[in-house]
């Protein structure tokens, strides 16, 4: 397929541009018309292997740059992460040491976190009772309520 910019050289790159009202225009572009547009920048200079690397200089859709993403730490819009991903893979790298998320280890301990579920799961039963004025059922939930919150204030305390 041939570059839809110059019409000479055979299109390397294909993206899609979605406009605000939804409709779609499809783009092939050669490396050079892409360079030249600005769609991809030359990163040739920051290659470890002296290879040449390629990169969106700027978002498609919002036109955020790399560099402002880095600055301020957020995307323009969701077409970014797609423009961007293979400058992320190696910024990921770099802040947290990989470029998959592994998470967050919790603080609390799992015999705290089934009392808090439980909790929630009751005061929503006991809403319901009081709601229906089935007042016998909601004073048990009461009473169960109270043993957790008590159960769960030794656990935070100790």
């Amino acid at each position: 397929m041939k570059c839809d910019r110059c019409g000479e050289r055979e299109a390397e790159f294909n993206y899609i541009e979605i406009e605000r009202d939804g409709t779609r225009k499809e783009h092939h572009l050669c490396r050079r018309c892409a360079i030249e547009t600005g769609i991809l920048k030359d990163l040739s200079h920051d290659s470890h292997e002296g290879k040449e690397a390629l990169t969106v200089s700027n978002c498609p859709s919002c036109g955020m740059s790399f560099e402002d993403f880095k600055r301020e730490e957020l995307f323009g819009c969701a077409d970014c992460y797609d423009a961007f991903r293979p400058a992320l893979y190696a910024y990921f790298r770099k802040i947290q040491g990989s470029e998959r998320y592994r998470g967050k280890i919790l603080a609390q301990n799992e015999k705290v976190l089934a009392i808090k579920k439980n909790l929630r799961l009751l005061r929503k039963k006991l809403e319901r009772f009081v709601e229906e004025e089935k007042y016998e059922e909601a004073i048990k939930i009461r009473d169960e309520i109270e043993r957790y919150e008590a159960e769960l204030k030794s656990y935070e305390q100790g």
